[in-house]
């Protein structure tokens, strides 16, 4: 069994289709995952407001996507991104 990441670890990436740098937001999960995400989609599947997402700034060094850092494990995340997005 490995052990748990910590909150101190290095960025990693989400597995793929999750990983696209073509993505316009960057979902940070507790565990410093690094979630590449369109934001269109995720507007589409959830109720979060249409001002959220524009309002947010860019930082953690991604190019032209802002990072919105979430309190959910990155398995947690994965989970319902997949629910949400059109992939298989």
């Amino acid at each position: 069994m490995k052990p748990a990441p910590s909150p101190t670890d290095s960025p990693r990436s989400a597995p793929a289709p999750l990983d696209k740098h073509a993505a316009d937001l960057v979902l940070c999960s507790r565990y410093n995952v690094d979630f590449r995400v369109r934001s269109q989609i995720l507007l589409e599947a959830s109720s979060v407001r249409h001002t959220m997402l524009p309002s947010l700034q860019s930082n953690k060094g991604h190019k032209n996507a802002p990072v919105l850092e979430v309190d959910e494990e990155s398995d947690t995340l994965e989970t319902l991104l997949r629910i949400c997005y059109p992939i298989r």
